[in-house]
Parts: C-alpha cells; sequence; structure tokens
C-alpha cells in the first residue's frame, strides 16, 4: 500500500529540511514524496533538489510561480500512490503516522479518509463514520462548529484520502479557502471517514509561507467557494436533512459576519442580492427580509438580526459577543 505525500514549495529554505527529514524518515517506507517546487527564489530550490538525488521516492516537479492550488494540482497529476496526504513545506510530522494510517486500513480496507489531528486540536477519541452517518452526523456537525471548538479545521493537510476518491477532483484557483473547498468536496463524496486520536501533524505559523500571501481578492474567493460548496451539498441532496440546512445558514451567517468584521464589509455591501441569494433559500433567513437588509442589518444591529433568525448561540463565537453584545 504506497502512500503518495504532496508537498508545495515556495521560498521556505530555514523550515524545508526539517519537513522533508520528517517525512523521509518515517517507519513506514512505501511512500511517493512529491515535491512541487511553485518558482521559489530562495535556495529552497537547491534543497530540493539535493533530497531528490539521494532519495527515488522523491518526485520533483519544477513550475513558475502559480500559487498552492495549481501547484497541489501538479502534484496530484504525478501520484501512483494508492492514499494521498498533503503536506505544507514548512510543517512537520511526529514518527508512526503513516504506519498508523496503515494500520486503520488495513482494519477496514474499504476506508476512504483519515482524519489527522494536529497539535493545536483537542484530545480527541478514536471515531469512524461510514455510510450515512457521514452526511447526517459527522457533516452537520463540522458546519455547525462542533468540531471547530476541538480545534479541528477543514485543512486539506489533515486527511489521507483514497486516490480514487479524488480522482475527479482539482484545487480551484483561488487563495482562499481552497483547501476548505477541497476538504468538504471530499468528506462529501466519502463513504467511510475515521479521526485518529493521536496529534501527529506540527503546523506552523508562517505568515510568509505559500498559504499565507496577500490576498486582495478575499470576499470573491470565499463567495466563489461558498457557492460551490452550496453546488456540491445540493448535488448530493443533503440540504434535505433539516439539521444540515440549519447548520449550513449558520456558517453562511458567520462568513457574512466574518467579512463584514473586516476591511472588505465596504465591498460586500456591493456584491448584488442574486449572488447573496445562491447560498440559501430566503426561508432559512426569514420570509420578511430582503437579501440587502439582512446583510445592512447584520452590520448595524447584530444581535437584533441574530435573535430574529433564531441563531444566535451557534453563530456568534464566544470572543465576538464578549466585543460586542
Amino acid at each position: 500500500m504506497k502512500i503518495s505525500i504532496i508537498i508545495p514549495v515556495y521560498n521556505v529554505e530555514i523550515y524545508l529540511e526539517q519537513c522533508l527529514d520528517s517525512i523521509l524518515y518515517q517507519d513506514y517506507h512505501n511512500l511517493e514524496i512529491i515535491i512541487v517546487n511553485d518558482g521559489s527564489t530562495d535556495r529552497s530550490g537547491e534543497i530540493c533538489e539535493k533530497y531528490a538525488q539521494n532519495d527515488n521516492r522523491i518526485k520533483l516537479i519544477q513550475q513558475e510561480n502559480q500559487g498552492i492550488s495549481i501547484a497541489r494540482n501538479n502534484g496530484l497529476k504525478a501520484v501512483t500512490g494508492d492514499f494521498i496526504n498533503f503536506i505544507d513545506s514548512d510543517d512537520w510530522i511526529n514518527q508512526g503516522m503513516y504506519s498508523n494510517i496503515i494500520s486503520e486500513i488495513n482494519k477496514n480496507p474499504d476506508i476512504d479518509i483519515i482524519y489527522i489531528p494536529y497539535k493545536n486540536t483537542a484530545r480527541l477519541k478514536r471515531s469512524e463514520f461510514s455510510g450515512n452517518e457521514i452526511k447526517t452526523s459527522f457533516l452537520p456537525d463540522f458546519i455547525g462548529g462542533k468540531y471547530i471548538s476541538l480545534g479541528m479545521h477543514a485543512y486539506v493537510w489533515t486527511l489521507c484520502i483514497r486516490k480514487n476518491l479524488i480522482r475527479n477532483l482539482s484545487f480551484e484557483n483561488i487563495t482562499m479557502s481552497e483547501d476548505k473547498l477541497f476538504f468538504l468536496q471530499s468528506v462529501i463524496m466519502s463513504n467511510s471517514l475515521v479521526i485518529l486520536p493521536q496529534k501527529y501533524y506540527n503546523y506552523r505559523s508562517n505568515p510568509t509561507s505559500i498559504t499565507h500571501k496577500h490576498n486582495k481578492n478575499l470576499v470573491e474567493d470565499q463567495i466563489f467557494a461558498n457557492k460551490v460548496i452550496r453546488k456540491t451539498l445540493d448535488q448530493y441532496n443533503l440540504l434535505d436533512n433539516k439539521e444540515l440546512k440549519k447548520r449550513y445558514t449558520n456558517y453562511i451567517l458567520g462568513f457574512l459576519f466574518f467579512i463584514i468584521r473586516n476591511e472588505a464589509k465596504r465591498d460586500y455591501l456591493k456584491i448584488p442580492n442574486k449572488d447573496l441569494s445562491e447560498y440559501f433559500d430566503k426561508e432559512d433567513i426569514g420570509k420578511h427580509l430582503t437579501w440587502r437588509l439582512t446583510i445592512k442589518n447584520i452590520f448595524r444591529q447584530p444581535k437584533w438580526i441574530l435573535i430574529k433568525l433564531g441563531y444566535i448561540e451557534e453563530v456568534l463565537s464566544r470572543k465576538w459577543k464578549k466585543a460586542h453584545l
């Protein structure tokens, strides 16, 4: 059983060796390591070449700078393994991660996704979801924020995914929410998911990394991602589930708050009503509220509008409530 690991690289010379060493010295060796150098201008390219020369498990792809989505997609095209894992080039993993993943696959040969906790995740119990449980239990809880409160987020590097599950899936060429979109699409399509209890992944907050580039199109990217999420939920008839539909509505309202609380709020108020209406049905946010009125009231009278919608406890974080209510 081969695991393919895709690593997009951009200007991470001071962290790259730690990342690669943590993979190469795993106690499970049947790995395919696909490094995509996204036009680095520091010594990252040289480091990649050195490692590729010394270990025949490494495939090195050199490309002009095109962004993390294109880098990951080019990595996906080169995959020959049975399962796929993504690692950011400034992060690292703990020993035993892949041997534990293989152990889970051996227990359940039909497994599609293994969720890998990272260092900021709360202590978790091993959990397994299969078939309809993913749609009726895991997804509503995840979209509704239950798992986020435990430090579980929709980062693509938290997943080890069966290759055949995502053979027709690729990353959208956006600079915001591309991993969240890929994460949710993968989970929606899956029939079996296991959450590991051990924390194997070490995430480094690095403002200069490939995943932290300045995004001048934040609003547009978020809108695009949320439209695709809605389309995918509709495609699989998941919004027929009332609980999931409610959690999805809360999720979108949370997104509106995020935008409005930031500098992008003025741009957001310029979005045509027809774009907003693609997020949810009118009855989801109140029959007598227009889209524009809803947005403006969320900004001007957040407590009133949330009481009106009945979602105040689920939409607002504790920090936001303390500061504004």
